[in-house]
């Protein structure tokens, strides 16, 4: 039988037990997120809006870098929606080893965040990733394919090597460690299993929204590209506006070696007024090649050109290291600095340089070809090529020029000076300016070298790949297109006689002219010569009997500038009435397209031209 004390017991028990339920209803966190289930190198994004201060508790495990035990290899990360650095991240310091796992990391503690809208982030990256590079054996041989072609007496070596990949699946160990280089999978194959990010919270304070990287204040942007990107948006300005830009891209060597980037240029004169590559940079977040550049600029009147390009790898949705801290923002972006200012905002189409007035592009390797082309009266222009810069040589291997028909040195040509990095491997150079022409006939130019062309690169190919060579575009909209006229192939000067020029290795080449009167005259020959041979020369000889009526000697020949073996002789000579031969020929090196040292000045007379000399 119950006692009076027995029933304070049990009223004080049911109290308590109603007390901590009503606590614990009032008080327990639901599940706002839960990711699990990663494959190598996922990217989740999940956006929330906080309506009131509030506390989110975070689980998350990840893991580290094998190669570099300061940097985290997977983890997550918190930003407010539109910012560019973290409120909240997974870091060594806040972290703690997970199930006694040399790599796994676990998060867990409660963050306080203040009303807004925030995104939170998880990249599912492998610890045995070298620098956010990974290896794959086909692409491996292939490489040791090429490279037993050139060097033959390492075939056994390379091969032994080759081998010894296979045999070892791929992995190597360094101090103890093994780390796998093939391509997406892990040391371990369960790691990315145990990855996992939970957060819960009132979810009467939180609610979901959509993952986004908005403005109201954009002029022009070019966002999330996708592998091997050449994008431009136009923009044009009513008045002088200062503006901010925004870019996230990729450079993983020097300064100016960007493999993802962008620039602005001014559309009518084709100067650039800004490029991410000169720019002042900042870490993006996760992997130390993200880079980031927040500039403004005061722009001029006039009508802008924004560029961002792209590389076959790492890039938005195709990470293959940690993405920065907003991966929506990778790309570029231009910003009004008040809403209002976009009223002096319009869109720009670059239309009336679309179409090139000449071109040669998509040029490969072993290529040569020039196109003569008329002047009707003084111009500008837009020259655009893209070559090879040999940074051992000092020389371009592949490249584009103008010569003025007539003219003995060139109008213009591409040079280190006047050209910038193309994208891709440092050795690609573009130039993309303008150009004055005079009135008159010219020939526009472009050869290339046996290697690192067009459908053939050996190493990264430059942004730009379909307009390899040499094109020239109109300026202003009102540019008359028909002051540009294509001529035919056999176009030549009144005053030359025979010319033979460009000459490759292996030549043996003759033109006949006739003179119908004695005439002094111009002979320019350039050539190859050391010591007193010489292996690339000219001469005239009398078409009729064979006879030899001049010849290009290494005692007549001077320095033509480049190296010490590039030879020039320049003189008059006094020829009969008659028929003659010029002749030419070339050895199998050092030649016009494949110098094996540096070029002469004027590499495209490398031949031999008579003109009249009266």
């Amino acid at each position: 039988m119950l006692t009076a004390f027995d029933f304070r017991r049990l009223g004080s028990l049911i109290f308590a037990t109603v007390l901590i339920l009503f606590t614990a209803t009032t008080y327990a966190k639901d599940r706002i997120f839960l990711i699990d289930s990663f494959h190598q190198g996922e990217l989740f994004c999940r956006a929330f809006r906080v309506t009131k201060q509030t506390s989110i508790d975070i689980h998350a495990v990840g893991a580290l870098s094998a190669f570099n035990r300061d940097q985290m290899a997977a983890y997550s990360w918190i930003i407010r929606s539109g910012s560019l650095r973290p409120v909240w991240e997974m870091t060594i310091d806040n972290t703690e080893r997970y199930k006694r796992d040399k790599y796994l990391r676990e998060y867990q503690s409660t963050q306080e965040l203040e009303p807004g809208d925030y995104e939170v982030y998880f990249y599912a990256g492998s610890p045995s990733l070298i620098s956010g590079f990974s290896f794959d054996l086909g692409g491996l041989g292939k490489a040791l394919e090429k490279l037993k072609i050139n060097l033959g007496d390492q075939k056994k070596a390379l091969e032994k090597q080759k081998a010894k990949l296979k045999s070892e699946k791929g992995k190597i160990n360094i101090n103890g460690d093994v780390y796998d280089l093939t391509d997406g999978t892990d040391v371990r194959d369960d790691i990315i299993s145990e990855y996992s990010l939970e957060i819960t919270g009132e979810t009467k304070d939180i609610s979901r929204i959509e993952c986004a990287y908005s403005s109201d204040r954009v002029i022009a942007e070019i966002l999330q590209p996708d592998n091997d990107l050449y994008a431009s948006k136009g923009f044009s300005l009513a008045q002088p506006l200062q503006v901010e830009v925004t870019a996230i891209g990729e450079n993983a060597g020097m300064a100016d070696d960007f493999a993802d980037y962008g620039w602005i240029v001014n559309a009518e004169t084709r100067k650039r007024v800004w490029s991410m590559a000169e720019a002042v940079t900042d870490l993006a977040g996760g992997a130390e090649k993200n880079k980031l550049v927040i500039d403004r600029l005061n722009l001029p009147k006039g009508d802008y050109v924004v560029y961002y390009v792209t590389d076959d790898s790492h890039t938005y949705d195709d990470w293959n290291a940690v993405p920065p801290y907003n991966p929506q923002a990778y790309g570029i972006r231009v910003t009004a600095l008040r809403k209002d200012d976009l009223k002096y905002v319009k869109p720009y189409q670059d239309t009336y340089s679309q179409a090139a007035l000449i071109a040669i592009v998509r040029a490969g390797n072993d290529f040569f070809e020039t196109i003569p082309f008329h002047v009707a009266k003084d111009c500008d222009v837009r020259v655009y090529a893209i070559g090879e810069y040999g940074e051992s040589s000092e020389t371009f291997a592949d490249y584009g020029w103008i010569e003025r028909v007539g003219d003995e040195d060139l109008f213009w040509e591409m040079t280190e000076r006047n050209t910038h990095h193309a994208g891709g491997a440092s050795k690609n150079r573009a130039f993309d300016d303008i150009v004055h022409l005079t009135a008159g006939d010219y020939v526009l130019g472009f050869v290339t070298d046996d290697s690192h062309a067009y459908g053939d690169w050996n190493s990264g190919p430059p942004y730009d790949q379909k307009n390899y060579g040499i094109s020239i575009y109109a300026t202003g909209q009102a540019f008359d297109p028909t002051v540009i006229k294509q001529l035919p192939k056999e176009t030549a000067s009144a005053n030359v006689l025979a010319k033979i020029t460009y000459v490759g290795d292996d030549a043996d080449e003759s033109q006949v002219f006739v003179l119908d009167k004695p005439m002094r005259v111009h002979v320019v020959c350039l050539g190859e010569g050391s010591g007193s041979d010489l292996a690339d020369y000219g001469w005239i000889e009398n078409a009729v009997d064979d006879d030899i009526v001049w010849e290009m000697t290494y005692r007549r020949s001077k320095w033509a500038g480049g190296a010490d073996k590039n030879r020039l002789v320049d003189t008059y000579v006094m020829l009969d009435a008659g028929k003659y031969r010029a002749r030419y020929v070339s050895d199998d090196s050092h030649s016009f397209g494949n110098w094996n040292a540096d070029p002469p000045n004027n590499p495209q007379r490398w031949g031999i031209t008579i003109t009249k000399g009266e």
